[in-house]
Order: C-alpha cells, then sequence, then structure tokens
C-alpha cells in the first residue's frame, strides 16, 4: 500500500506496466519510475501479486487510485486477472477507489456486461481535443453513475461533452522535460465544468505554466499549491469522489 496521489489517500498498483497510446504519455511519469527504480521494461506487463489483496487488509476508510503505474485496461491484462482484482475492490467496500483508463474502449466492453460495485469510480483520461472526443465517445456508452474525466496532461484547448461526467480532474505536465500548459485551457475547461454543474478539481498547472503570454517554471510543489496560481483559478474546485467515501463508509 505504498505511493501517495495529491488526491487520494494511497495508490494501489496490481498492474505495473503500459505502453504509449497518444501524446500525451510522451513523458510518462510511471514509466521513468519503473525503469529506474527496477530496470524493467515498462512494456512488459507485470500482475503485482504481492499487493493484490492489499485493500483488504484495512478496515479505515480511503480514497485509493488504482494502478498509477499501469493501466487496468490495457489489452494485455487478462480478463480473469481484471474479474480478480474488481471482485477485491467489490469486497473492500469501504474505500472507493477511482479506476483512470486512456483505453476507453476495452474498459467500457468490460465493464458493460457486469454490475460495477458502487464504491468505484470509473474514468477517462485525455490531453487534447482529439483524444477527448475520441475517448468519450466510446466512454458514453458506459450506463454508470459514477464516471469522471482526467485531464491530464492538459496540452491544449478542449471542447467537452459531459454527459454523464460527474467530476472533472484537471492537471498539466510536470517534469523537467514538461511542455507548457496553456491557463487559458484550464480555464476553459473550469467555465464549462460550471456551466453544466459539474464539479472539477485542479491538481495542478503544470512544470511550465503560460499565462498572459509569460513562460514560468514551477517545481512539482509549486505547481501544485494554489497559492501560487492565479486568482482567476482559485478556488481550485472539489473532489466529489472524497466526499462519496461518506457515503460508503458510513462516517460523517
Amino acid at each position: 500500500m505504498v505511493g501517495e496521489y495529491s488526491w487520494c489517500d494511497w495508490v494501489w498498483n496490481p498492474i505495473i506496466g503500459c505502453n504509449s497510446v497518444s501524446t500525451g504519455c510522451l513523458n510518462c511519469y510511471a514509466r521513468t519510475h519503473v525503469e529506474r527504480s527496477s530496470g524493467r521494461r515498462f512494456g512488459k506487463l507485470l500482475v503485482n501479486k504481492q499487493v493484490l489483496y492489499d485493500p483488504l487488509r484495512t478496515h479505515k476508510s480511503h480514497m485509493v487510485y488504482v494502478s498509477a503505474l499501469g493501466d487496468l485496461f490495457h489489452r494485455k491484462v487478462p480478463k480473469d486477472i481484471l474479474l480478480e482484482i474488481f471482485d477485491v475492490m467489490r469486497r473492500a467496500e469501504h474505500i472507493v477507489f477511482l479506476v483512470s483508463t486512456r483505453r476507453a474502449g476495452r474498459a467500457v466492453e468490460f465493464l458493460s456486461q457486469r454490475k460495477i460495485p458502487d464504491n468505484i469510480w470509473v474514468g477517462v483520461s485525455a490531453e487534447d481535443r482529439e483524444t477527448a472526443n475520441n475517448r468519450l465517445a466510446s466512454f458514453k456508452r458506459l450506463d454508470f453513475p459514477r464516471k469522471f474525466l482526467v485531464l491530464e496532461p492538459l496540452l491544449g484547448p478542449i471542447e467537452l461533452d459531459l454527459t454523464g461526467i460527474k467530476q472533472v480532474v484537471i492537471g498539466g505536465e510536470l517534469g523537467p522535460n514538461a511542455r507548457p500548459c496553456y491557463l487559458v485551457s484550464i480555464l476553459d475547461v473550469v467555465e464549462h465544468c460550471r456551466l453544466e454543474g459539474v464539479p472539477y478539481y485542479i491538481k495542478n498547472i503544470g512544470s511550465f505554466p503560460v499565462h498572459n503570454g509569460i513562460r514560468y517554471q514551477l517545481s512539482e510543489t509549486e505547481s501544485s499549491n494554489s497559492n501560487n496560481w492565479p486568482k482567476i483559478l482559485r478556488p481550485r474546485g472539489q473532489l466529489v469522489m472524497r466526499a462519496s467515501l461518506h457515503e460508503y463508509s458510513g462516517t460523517s
């Protein structure tokens, strides 16, 4: 149960490994982390059985991000492993799980055939207009009340149809090779969410945010601290997914 994520309590990595599917993957943090820390080729998938049952070993209510070091719906993840992972999440009903994927097609194919436990949120990730349009078009076919959208790294303007989306999470690209994050693009998403009444949450504004034609350089900590942001981006929004912890844990 190691690993922190700024918007979750911890990260659960039953699947490690992935491969690039679009331009948003260019500077993938997970790939760099896995290859540097283990020497493994990131494109070779690993079912991490050492942590597979970790959610069942705690009785505390947490919000957990699933597979930050891979994609649960990668085509190389066997169906029986997917079923086992979802069964663990079903049994750990005191935890809210966030499952995000760039492979909306396989996610919809798998999830449409079964009942998804109430403590799971399913999201799709995109970085620009093309990936958002393509993945949301597939994602719309999933009839499910707890769907979210991750726009990270946000690389340009996006026209959104937020039908059925209950949460939007926004972030720029972090790291020394990060591409610029134009804050006007974040603001456009925020305004769109406000108009459609969809809660949003800004994780960070990237390592190289661009505002009013000026490019800034921020550390990861500075980028995630809203005190460093232009006032037009404050407040950073809310995570309704975290609020749903109370629903499943019985806390208040």
